[in-house]
């Protein structure tokens, strides 16, 4: 299996920070974003912290967002807050993005570990959704495949 590597933070030079996040929110839909109830962080499987925001109550689903942003992408539109009326939403941030740790290895089977790091933690079945490439590794960490880089 080849290993791809990607830059370490600021990734898309992203500001991780609570007030980007409500900044770029802001600036998207006019409004503050809903509240989050508790952000967390799980271990992947080679040790990176993955952090997640958990909100709302209900079935749990967990959203993975694309390569260009973080877990703010769910606030445009207010897809978050409407999903937290009907689930408990756990929309975690990717390695090298948003509040979750920097990490030499990016390759996909490091990411659809993190996925599945998120989805472990749970204690119960979930539902994914992904956005872009994150519904590529959504996918395969739900189908259990890894991938070979060649």
């Amino acid at each position: 299996l080849a290993k791809s590597t990607c830059a370490a933070k600021p990734c898309w030079g992203q500001d991780p920070s609570s007030e980007a996040l409500e900044r770029r929110h802001y600036m998207t839909n006019g409004t503050k974003p809903a509240q989050e109830t508790e952000i967390e962080t799980v271990r992947s499987a080679d040790g990176t912290e993955i952090a997640y925001a958990r909100s709302g109550s209900g079935p749990p689903l967990v959203l993975v967002h694309g390569a260009i942003f973080d877990r703010s992408i769910w606030e445009i539109g207010g897809v978050r807050s409407t999903l937290a009326e009907h689930t408990t939403v756990y929309a975690m941030d990717r390695r090298n993005h948003g509040d979750s740790a920097s990490a030499d290895n990016c390759s996909p089977d490091a990411q659809i570990a993190d996925v599945v790091a998120v989805v472990e933690s749970i204690d119960e079945p979930v539902h994914l959704l992904g956005h872009s490439s994150g519904a590529n590794y959504a996918v395969w960490a739900a189908c259990g495949l890894t991938i070979s880089v060649a």
